[in-house]
């Protein structure tokens, strides 16, 4: 074999062990902090992690926790919480945890970990289902016909007898 061919093939398993291998949570994160990041860097293949994906699986990784310790702040302290001038308000850190969800949706949109999930739910298809099923329960027609806008509102122009009309269309009593 000529060395041309070594090199091509050592390149060759070197890129197929580069691709088995799955990012390494960084040295500043604790126990907790771990276990987290090992199971976001597991749901998805190991040759599915790129370069940037690291840096945002540890960027969720402490979301993650930062939104678990806000919520047991939250939870501790009550949603209401007393100003200087001793008036209840709601508590600020329900915002701090609400910023912290978008965040955490964010950073899981980026590595695409809830795709499905959030592609399934938000189909037009899907809307439209869950909006006929509604007005199938509703619905209390013995003949089995979903209603239709026209028969449930009545037309601008008729006279329903709960307001007084004013003007030339009103009705003489």
């Amino acid at each position: 074999m000529r060395p041309m061919d070594l090199r091509a093939k050592d390149s060759l398993a070197k890129a197929i062990e580069d691709l088995a291998k799955k990012p390494k949570p960084p040295a500043s994160f604790d126990e907790r902090h771990v276990a987290i990041f090992e199971q976001i860097v597991n749901s998805r293949a190991a040759a599915e992690w790129k370069g940037i994906d690291n840096h945002f699986a540890a960027e969720l990784t402490q979301t993650i926790i930062d939104l678990e310790d806000e919520r047991v702040l939250l939870k501790a302290e009550g949603s209401v919480t007393l100003n200087r001038f001793g008036v209840p308000v709601p508590n600020p850190r329900t915002v701090i945890i609400n910023n912290l969800r978008t965040a955490v949706l964010r950073l899981e949109g980026r590595l695409m970990l809830a795709g499905e999930r959030h592609e399934a739910s938000t189909s037009p298809q899907r809307k439209s289902e869950k909006q006929l099923d509604v007005i199938e329960d509703t619905s209390d027609n013995s003949d089995g016909l979903v209603p239709t806008m026209a028969t449930i509102t009545p037309s601008r122009f008729s006279d329903d007898g709960l307001l007084p009309r004013f003007g030339p269309r009103a009705v003489k009593q």
